[in-house]
């Protein structure tokens, strides 16, 4: 997810599908994580106790890229995977 600032990771909390009018949108209400300093070894890191942005309502086909956030109910680790658009 990308903002003025910078690029940020996130979670998606819902997926809606609307159609209105013969016209379908796939949405994803989501919550965007204040970035950290990444590790030594690089790996990005998120204060998921800190949103930057939370309960905002983008379009699937913008989210760049798949993240899983690692580790316990807190994690603040996230792992980037390559991510194919579908048509």
């Amino acid at each position: 997810m990308s903002y003025s600032n910078g690029s940020f990771y996130g979670e998606v909390n819902k997926f809606l599908k609307v159609t209105v009018a013969n016209t379908t949108l796939r949405l994803a209400l989501i919550t965007v994580y204040t970035n950290l300093p990444p590790s030594p070894m690089g790996v990005i890191k998120i204060n998921h106790n800190k949103p930057y942005k939370a309960d905002r309502i983008i379009e699937v086909s913008s989210i760049e890229r798949k993240v899983m956030l690692v580790g316990g109910p807190n994690p603040t680790y996230v792992l980037p995977t390559p991510h194919k658009r579908s048509v």
